[in-house]
Order: structure tokens, then C-alpha cells, then sequence
């Protein structure tokens, strides 16, 4: 690497230098609606937020006889049932939220493009998961594809939001995307059509996100998108990865503290869990018509 004028060695471009340059033409308008819509439809269909559809998941889950061994015979939905679902959404949760916390610091050294299609590789594999688990498996594996669901949808979610710098006024655009979490939940609420089983739900879910990989990993920029900047597609580069600053943010004291904190935070509610479990799922089932066959 040659020296400059100064007889120092230039940094190496990372992907989250300051890239805003003043002169250059802001993105067109209609074409900015457009790019952004997309992104928020796939953050919809793929973002964390999934895997806040609990209600419509655990019914599916009663209903289609998941860990019924626990009941006595005839019993649908006890409470034993319930309390052995529980390390599923406890455990899945924290999966997300360590999940979540990594997503952050490697977007900043891998970019958008890499760091989005790793989490919905994740994702994808989480379906996988689910979608063949059995009661014989474990909670145990069923929380580990339903964390890595969630975890992984981050990974996306986290690395949509500087498309928001496609507008003059990316106050609206924020304000959007930061809702779309919640509305995320909502594609749980398929599990309530009838016919629909954990198995094909979860298959169907496994070859979208399949398409949502291979289609972020063509469409999604290596650097962010930053004021005054156009979208551009681009090909794929490993030239703005960092590995040495990745390794150190990963290792940083901080980091290493948040982990510590939000495991004593998951302790403190796991005692909790299975009345809330039960409560969320009785109020669900009270306005679902019961099965009759």
C-alpha cells in the first residue's frame, strides 16, 4: 500500500464511512417511494417482528397436538401443555435479543447487503426447523428455531433503516419503518386459516424466505445509502468488510454486560412465563371458534 504525502498509510474505506458529499442529486421522489416500499414490504414479511404473532402460534400449536402428552386424554389445551411450550418463547426471545445485539455491531462493519442476507439465511433456517420439529424433538429445538426466526429477521430490520436517507425528510420514512416491527406480528395470523398446520405454514414461510436471501443479496447495497446519495445496484464486494474491527466490537466490555444483563432480565420473568403464556393464549382462544370433528 503506498504512503501519502504525509508518509502515513491511508485507512481502509469501511463500509460506514462518511460517504455525504454535498453536490451530489438527491434520489428522485417517485423512485424513492418506490425502493422504500419494497423494503418495508420485505422488513414486513421478515423482520424480528414475526415471532410476536405468540397468540395465533400457540393455538396453531395446541391445535395441531404439539406436546398433548403432557394432558390427560381427552384434554385439550392444559395447562401442562402450555407450561411445557413455554422455554419456546422464553428462550426464542432471548435468542432474538442476543441476536439483535451482534446484528448492530456487524452492520456497521460488514454493511447492509452481507449483514441483511446473513440474518435471513437464519431466518430461513429457522423455518426449517420449525417446520419439521416434532413434540419428541424438545422445546429445546423448537426455541431455537423460533429465536433464530426472530433474531435473524433483525438482522434485516436493522440493516432496512438507512434507506430512509433515499428522502429529503427521513423523519416520515423512520417513523414507518419503526411501526412496521409491530405489523410484522401480524403474518402469525395465517395460522388461524383453516386447514393451515405448523408444518405448512412454516414451509410455505421456508421458500419466501429463500427468495427474500437471494433477493437481498442482489438488490441491497454494500455501503448505506446516506444524505444526498442515489441507490444504485451494485455487485457484491468483500472490499468494505473489516474482520479486525468486527472481532474487537464483539469482544468490547460493553457488549459482554448487555449479554449479562438481559440473561439476570430473562431469569427475573421466567417465573412468570407460564401464567402469562396461559393468559395470552386463553384470552386468544376465547374468540376462536373451537374445532368439533
Amino acid at each position: 500500500m503506498l504512503e501519502d504525502k504525509d508518509g502515513e498509510y491511508p485507512k481502509q474505506p469501511r463500509a460506514y464511512d462518511d460517504l455525504d458529499s454535498p453536490g451530489m442529486p438527491r434520489e428522485d421522489p417517485c423512485r424513492a417511494t418506490v425502493i422504500f416500499s419494497l423494503v418495508c414490504l420485505a422488513s414486513i414479511l421478515a423482520s424480528g417482528g414475526l415471532i410476536i404473532g405468540v397468540g395465533p402460534f400457540i393455538y396453531r400449536m395446541v391445535e395441531d397436538g404439539y406436546f398433548s402428552d403432557r394432558c390427560d386424554e381427552g384434554d385439550d389445551g392444559c395447562a401442562a401443555q402450555y407450561d411445557a411450550m413455554t422455554p419456546i418463547f422464553d428462550g426464542g426471545f432471548q435468542i432474538m435479543t442476543w441476536l439483535s445485539c451482534v446484528a448492530g455491531i456487524l452492520l456497521r462493519a460488514w454493511g447492509p447487503r452481507i449483514n441483511a442476507t446473513l440474518g435471513l439465511a437464519l431466518l430461513t433456517a429457522g423455518c426449517r426447523l420449525i417446520a419439521t420439529a416434532t413434540t419428541e424433538d424438545g422445546a429445546g429445538w423448537w426455541m431455537f428455531g423460533y429465536g433464530i426466526i426472530g433474531g435473524g429477521g433483525n438482522f434485516l430490520y436493522i440493516s432496512s433503516f438507512h434507506f430512509v436517507y433515499l428522502f429529503a425528510n427521513p423523519g416520515v420514512p423512520i417513523g414507518i419503518l419503526g411501526g412496521i416491527f409491530s405489523v410484522s406480528g401480524m403474518m402469525f395470523m395465517f395460522l388461524n386459516i383453516p386447514g393451515v398446520t405448523i408444518s405448512s405454514f412454516f414451509t410455505g414461510y421456508f421458500y419466501l424466505a429463500l427468495i427474500l436471501t437471494v433477493l437481498v443479496a442482489i438488490f441491497f447495497p454494500d455501503r448505506p445509502i446516506r444524505p444526498r446519495h442515489i441507490y444504485k445496484v451494485t455487485r457484491p464486494t468483500l472490499k468494505y468488510v473489516d474482520f479486525t474491527s468486527t472481532c474487537k466490537s464483539l469482544c468490547r466490555g460493553d457488549v459482554l454486560a448487555a449479554v449479562k444483563e438481559s440473561r439476570s432480565n430473562t431469569r427475573e420473568m421466567s417465573a412468570k412465563s407460564p401464567r402469562n403464556i396461559r393468559e395470552i393464549s386463553e384470552k386468544f382462544l376465547r374468540n376462536i371458534p373451537r374445532r368439533t370433528d
